[in-house]
């Protein structure tokens, strides 16, 4: 059986591959809302675009939530509850990600096949990718839940420690890569020069605060270098625990004034975008923030009693 800090790490570069391919679409799916022929499309595909931006995002931050319940619940000790969260969190993100595909398939299609035919087409993809990523290992897995198997719990060397927040650095990386693409990409396009001012000023305020995000995440490196001449302390982990925390808390902002600015294109309402924007700031703070806090309270409780 692999050793617990086998497995953490394990679970983070898997949550780091998944990540890779979810920003690759993010990236598409922002920029879809700035095409030409975006504009063309009936109001349903519009939707269907929205909706799959808002599922990739939900998508994001559920990976994200690993790096913050690594730090604050764990403090970047290796223990069965992150494997056991983890797998959670993972079972849940690939369901929003295969609809999101499902969506993609049957807008981009849209101009080629009639309505019927995309229905079939989007809809037997998604039973696809729910057998193959549910139901093969549902059948297979006959070994014991991770709930019922011997909890282990590790205090991490801080040289591993290390390793594992700039893993943890890398994971948080392609988010921000997504997003700072589409955010400069956007400005040279023509689409832009003819949406109301408020909604540059957004996209360049969403921009400014991306820029911040990616110095704060580049700022461990730097100080790792620079500072400390490439040797590891107990500092240089706490710094770079707190500066990918920072990072991924002003990402979230972006993320939401972008997407209002998606929504506000798709339906032209003020309130509603500020709705969809709003909800999903409060899902990332709270899954981020909230949970991980309430989880290192009670567990404190426990080894208390």
């Amino acid at each position: 059986m692999a050793e617990i800090k086998d497995k953490v790490e394990n679970v983070l570069n898997e949550a780091r591959m998944m990540l890779l391919g979810v920003t690759i679409l993010l990236g598409f799916q922002f920029n879809a809302f700035f095409q030409n022929k975006f504009d063309d499309l009936p109001h349903e595909l519009q939707t269907m675009k929205l909706v799959g931006l808002v599922l990739l995002l939900v998508v994001v931050g559920l990976l994200f939530g690993l790096v913050f319940f690594h730090t604050i619940v764990l403090n970047g000790n290796d223990d069965t509850k992150l494997q056991i969260y983890a797998n959670r969190l993972i079972y849940i993100a690939l369901l929003p990600f295969i609809v999101t595909l499902a969506l993609d398939l049957h807008t981009g299609i849209a101009e080629y096949w009639e309505h019927e035919r995309r229905f079939l087409y989007s809809g037997a993809f998604t039973l696809v990718g729910i057998a193959g990523w549910y139901g093969y290992g549902l059948m297979k897995d006959k070994e014991r839940p991770l709930t019922e198997q011997k909890q282990q719990t590790m205090k991490v060397e801080l040289k591993d420690k290390i390793k594992q927040v700039l893993t943890e650095a890398r994971l948080v990386l392609p988010g921000i890569q997504a997003l700072l693409g589409f955010q400069f990409s956007i400005l040279l396009m023509e689409k832009f020069d003819k949406i109301e001012a408020m909604l540059r000023d957004m996209h360049i305020a969403a921009l400014l605060i991306t820029l911040v995000s990616i110095v704060l995440l580049m700022a461990p490196a730097a100080y790792h270098r620079i500072v400390l001449k490439g040797e590891n302390s107990q500092g240089l982990y706490e710094f770079s625990s707190r500066m990918i925390m920072i990072s991924a808390t002003l990402l979230a902002v972006g993320f939401a004034m972008d997407v209002f600015i998606a929504c506000k294109l798709v339906s032209d309402d003020n309130a509603l975008s500020g709705v969809v924007a709003g909800l999903l700031l409060i899902f990332f703070y709270a899954l981020w923030f909230g949970y991980s806090y309430y989880k290192r309270n009670e567990l404190k409780t426990h080894r208390a009693s």
